[in-house]
């Protein structure tokens, strides 16, 4: 199949992978649940209805001291916001457009908003005290810092233990500073590159991000806002990723080209793409049971149209920006729903390399941007299918044509046939796409024996729309094989069953 990079390969610019917003949760180890504050009590012979007057209030006190300590230093005020509509974003613009983009203390905005806090409770019926953890509110702050790595960032403080910290900074402001140093040109609007000196250089920058670096800045601005939490609760910070953002941005010479083509591609892939396929881009398994947040969505901003295919806690989108950059964003609110190949740790001690949830630390990020940059590719390839079918419709009279193999002849897919509709769907679903299927796997979905399904893998093996993995007994589908799946499924779902709706019987 020719994607469109290679379609518009003299209209394009270059292609940039790189991650976009990137929020991290900071968590105090010993401290984040109700266990280990009571096991700190214990320790230092705090009873644990005097928890708020001898730990929680004194300490949430010294958070809003040093908070005014830092704001004196730095010559600016605390702001109050008082509401939660106010958007803090538009705010830091504007002390940005006064300030400048210096590395820095931005400011601090504080509000009284949600939080996790710890309540001690007595239960007569078991005679047992102890801590629960409940929600509730407090004062918390939001320290802006422009960071010489990093860009611009926050740092979220809740005043009341345990103090569950937020950590913000965009991936796109991480490359800025290190195109800068390289001394690498470049222009932007807002949160995309319209144009780079080196895109292979700057693609390399991408994938070769840092997360110890990372992690280091991140605990520098904690011991700076919060240098007495952990040296007192004897615990320190861990990062975990909340929200992961990883953008593709085909950037367009001219802005003529784009808008061209974008009308018609999402309007066809807004009709066309549906659940199984979005876990396929993700490589995910697709959910037996029903979830709230799945489908599409299409949305108009300033900056153009973006359309949204969710599957829960995952999303993979596509924008226009400013008509000059296709944007291909894949986003995470659950980074351990992706599996990888990594050492496997044995409550017994042993250790082995197996496939396994990611881990949500922050030093997975090195990971994910090889797993996210493929849901992307998977996206613009399916996309391009979409584009222009006249190499598919090739392809797809080949995959239907006999083939004669050692003296036996397999006969070719029928989109029409209901088996080989069902067996083309079952084996380009997500669950399939990393780690393959084998005869067993079939056997379950399509109530066939041992032998039937033998025969059906040699066929779709004779017709090339197949691969064996090593040595083993898995199969997964080549690259000619999900071109052709691809694009007969959506020859049939986009124009014969549309044409028959409106057909007179």
């Amino acid at each position: 199949m020719e994607l469109i990079t290679n379609r518009y390969e003299n209209q394009i610019a270059g292609v940039l992978n790189c991650y976009d917003r990137i929020v991290l949760t900071g968590t105090l180890l010993n401290r984040c649940y109700s266990g280990g504050m009571e096991l700190y009590l214990k320790i230092h012979k705090i009873r644990y209805f005097d928890f708020f007057d001898k730990l929680a209030h004194p300490l949430a006190d010294e958070i809003k001291k040093q908070a005014h300590d830092i704001a004196c230093e730095a010559g600016i005020e605390i702001e109050y916001l008082g509401r939660s509509t106010i958007r803090k974003e538009s705010l830091v613009q504007e002390k940005l457009q006064q300030r400048g983009n210096s590395p820095g203390l931005v400011c601090i905005l504080s509000n009284v908003e949600r939080c996790r806090c710890y309540k001690a409770y007595h239960d007569k019926q078991k005679n047992q005290t102890g801590l629960k953890m409940r929600y509730g509110q407090c004062l918390t702050y939001y320290f802006y810092f422009i960071d010489e790595e990093l860009g611009l960032c926050f740092l979220r403080v809740p005043t009341w233990l345990p103090c569950q910290l937020l950590f913000y900074f965009n991936g796109h402001n991480y490359l800025a500073n290190q195109l800068s140093k390289e001394k690498i040109k470049f222009k932007t609007a807002d949160n995309c590159f319209t144009e780079i000196g080196n895109f292979n250089r700057a693609n390399e920058l991408c994938s070769q991000i840092e997360p110890r670096k990372i992690e280091e800045r991140i605990n520098f601005y904690v011991s700076k806002c919060l240098p007495m939490l952990e040296n007192k609760l004897e615990s320190s910070y861990y990062w975990s990723l909340k929200q992961l953002e990883l953008s593709t941005d085909i950037i367009f010479k001219r802005s003529k080209t784009l808008p061209s083509i974008y009308d018609a591609l999402i309007t066809t892939a807004m009709h066309t793409i549906k659940a199984p396929n979005i876990a396929s881009f993700l490589g995910l398994n697709l959910p037996h049971k029903n979830i709230d947040n799945i489908g599409s969505n299409i949305k108009k901003t300033i900056e153009g149209i973006r359309l949204r295919h969710n599957l829960g806690p995952h999303s993979v989108k596509i924008y226009d920006k400013y008509n000059l950059v296709l944007r291909v964003e894949t986003t995470t609110e659950k980074v351990n729903s992706f599996k990888t190949l990594r050492m496997v740790y044995g409550r017994d001690g042993n250790r082995s390399m197996k496939i396994a949830s990611v881990k949500k630390s922050v030093r997975s990020l090195d990971v994910l941007f090889a797993i996210m940059s493929a849901s992307n590719r998977r996206y613009i390839e399916f996309i391009s299918s979409l584009e222009t079918f006249s190499v598919g419709r090739e392809k797809l009279k080949k995959a239907t044509a006999k083939v004669k193999e050692k003296n036996r002849t397999y006969k070719g897919i029928n989109f029409f046939d209901e088996d080989d509709d069902a067996l083309l769907r079952i084996i380009s679903a997500g669950e399939f796409n990393i780690t393959g299927f084998r005869n067993q796997d079939l056997r379950k979905q399509l109530r066939k024996n041992t032998g039937q399904i033998s025969r059906i893998i040699k066929r779709l093996h004779s017709h090339g729309l197949i691969k064996r993995i090593g040595k083993t007994y898995k199969y997964y589908l080549s690259k000619n094989g999900k071109d052709i799946v691809m694009t007969g499924l959506k020859l049939k779902e986009l124009y014969v069953i549309p044409q028959l709706n409106f057909t007179v019987v």
